[in-house]
């Protein structure tokens, strides 16, 4: 068995800023109405909403077992999610009213996208689903599971052997997957998401990590080669080209994202604030915007990291400074 030491624990790992602005910017795309009405072969080289739970695994997993301090730990996620999320929800509700308002609200209740006119900011269920992963973990912590390397491997290799049953059973069976090159959708994407996150809680301190550091390019370029090749592979073979693009795609992340790298750190973090602002954007131009072609893509590129920029700077750092205030002794401060 190959086993290794646990790697040393940087204290900031730039590579996961980038990836995160990354995978915000492919859930733009694939949101363009345009790449639907003009493009049916859409290629999204890595599954973005999934990718993101896989770096939160990893990153939550290391924050508790260091901190080890449930109510810090729950009013610092408040504080990173909810003012950025009622801005998003105040931002959809005076530009298109109050249905998308709560067609937004019950698709963050309900955990997945509800539309039932224009406007919705759907994408605000992967909030939920996120939230419910960390309680997962928070409860490890309670019962001391977190601490066992046993508990990470096991969670992960159960959601993995779920998705593997779905991929090779309903997903050659539907056919699901045909619309587009890159197949997550629908369930596809609700079982890949476990597996994802618990590939990072199983990396974080893991033994194994140094291995999936140096080898995380060719896990990136499996992921990457299944995408843009999916609609090649015959219909009986594509569940199992969909679990190694989806086990590429979490271990390439969390790999690269977790090795230590002199590339710069993004000063502005602006990957949430494009995630959860983008709709209503991609909707204010789709109403107000007489643009087509190029004109239109940049234009649907652009604002939402226009309006990113602008939650960022006057409602997500305000809200980061007063949990690093709350975070520091009283000593300290005095």
């Amino acid at each position: 068995m190959l086993r290794m030491q646990s790697p040393s624990r940087p204290g900031h790992l730039p590579w996961f800023d980038w990836l995160r602005l990354f995978l915000a910017l492919e859930v733009v795309w694939l949101h363009i109405p345009l790449a639907h009405r003009g493009n049916p072969t859409l290629v999204l080289p890595i599954a973005p909403v999934p990718a993101f739970v896989a770096i939160s695994g990893y990153l939550i997993a290391g924050s508790l077992k260091t901190k080890r301090n449930l109510g810090e730990f729950w009013r610092n996620r408040a504080l990173r999610i909810l003012p950025g999320f009622f801005l998003a929800l105040g931002v959809t509700w005076l530009c298109f009213g109050d249905r998308a308002l709560i067609d937004s609200l019950r698709s963050y209740v309900q955990m997945q996208p509800i539309i039932t006119g224009p406007g919705s900011d759907f994408a605000l269920w992967s909030l939920s689903v996120e939230e419910v992963l960390y309680a997962l973990l928070a409860l490890a912590l309670i019962f001391k599971w977190i601490d066992r390397p046993a508990f990470a491997r096991m969670a992960f290799w159960i959601s993995f052997c779920v998705l593997a049953v779905y991929a090779v059973t309903v997903m050659v069976n539907h056919r699901l997957g045909d619309q587009y090159t890159h197949p997550h959708g629908g369930l596809a994407t609700g079982l890949s998401i476990p597996m994802f996150f618990f590939a990072g809680v199983f990396m974080n301190d893991s033994e194994y990590l140094p291995w999936v550091q140096r080898n995380a390019w060719w896990f990136l370029v499996v992921a990457v080669a299944g995408a843009v090749g999916y609609t090649l592979f015959d219909p009986a073979v594509r569940g199992v080209v969909f679990i190694f693009m989806s086990v590429g795609s979490a271990f390439g992340v969390v790999g690269l994202g977790s090795t230590p790298s002199r590339i710069p750190r993004l000063t502005f973090d602006l990957s949430y604030g494009v995630y959860i602002l983008h709709l209503p954007m991609l909707g204010l131009i789709d109403r107000y915007a007489s643009l087509t072609g190029a004109p239109y893509l940049v234009a649907c590129m652009s604002l939402p990291l226009v309006a990113a920029g602008f939650s960022w700077f006057l409602v997500e750092k305000p809200c980061l400074d007063l949990k690093k205030r709350l975070g520091t002794p009283r000593q300290a401060q005095a």
